[in-house]
């Protein structure tokens, strides 16, 4: 009873409206619960090593997916997070490795298709992205998680104008909706509708919208105001900029290196 507990608090927190440090602390602290009483059970493992990978504890996080893996090679949760988890880490092959191990084993898994289509999109392979976002569509195509990754691939398909009928279908609430407009706008050289989008953006996510707003600068090309953005970010809100399409551009930037250097992400 005591584990079951301590699964359900690791899991429940996260849909609570309270601070979001504050939650993300005391289901880390479940996780670690969890595995205390149940230290071979996959999905503590599995639980703890999520929460590791939030506070960039990197060699903790992979001990516990690993090990999660290795007492449940069939559990996909588990393989999805160790792909994720190497793929913030800047080690794409494997991690699309991992994500396909995953699809194996479950072809269903919307979570992982969108997934391994940003993992391509990483590795400037829009064409395999496109297949990935076309599985996701085809399983849960009202998904706002599989409409932004068609968009991002869109996008990295040097297609803003699908980009832009992909945002559509998105609710305003949809926080990635104005991202998409602000880049794609850029991209069909409407740069009047593209600031609106970027403003409209701010107005409703404040200050949860600040690395989005650092992605739709880093797409246009407008380094010292990205680069603004994410040096007042703390490092746990550093932790995809291997990963981002937008971010990626970035890179070759000495401030690059340093924003890697407080997320304590490899330079590789």
């Amino acid at each position: 009873m005591q584990l079951q507990v301590a699964l359900v608090n690791a899991a429940s927190v996260l849909a609570s409206p309270s601070d979001k440090g504050a939650m993300w602390r005391r289901a880390g602290a479940a996780a670690e619960r969890a595995v205390a009483l149940a230290p071979d059970l996959a999905d503590a493992r599995c639980a703890r090593g999520f929460f590791r990978k939030l506070s960039a504890e990197w060699d903790g996080a992979r001990a516990d997916l690993e090990r999660a893996i290795a007492l449940d090679p069939g559990y996909v949760k588990a393989r999805g997070a160790h792909a994720v988890l190497l793929a913030t880490l800047g080690r794409l092959d494997e991690a699309i490795l991992e994500m396909k191990g995953a699809l194996e084993r479950d072809p269903l898994d919307r979570w992982a298709w969108t997934g391994i289509a940003f993992m391509y999109i990483a590795q400037g392979r829009a064409d395999l992205a496109r297949g990935a976002a076309q599985h996701a569509i085809e399983i849960d195509p009202a998904s706002e998680f599989t409409v932004c990754t068609d968009a991002y691939v869109s996008l990295a398909e040097r297609r803003p104008a699908q980009a832009l009928a992909a945002a559509a279908r998105l609710d305003d609430r949809d926080t990635c909706k104005y991202s998409i407009i602000a880049m794609a706008e850029h991209d069909l050289g409407h740069a009047r509708a593209s600031q609106e989008a970027l403003d409209g953006l701010r107005a409703r996510v404040a200050e949860d919208g600040r690395w989005l707003a650092a992605s739709v600068h880093a797409w246009r090309g407008e380094r010292e105001e990205a680069f603004e953005i994410l040096a007042k970010l703390p490092p746990d809100e550093l932790t995809e900029l291997k990963v981002d399409p937008a971010l990626l551009k970035l890179r070759g930037d000495p401030r690059y290196g340093a924003l890697l250097e407080r997320a304590r992400l490899p330079h590789n």
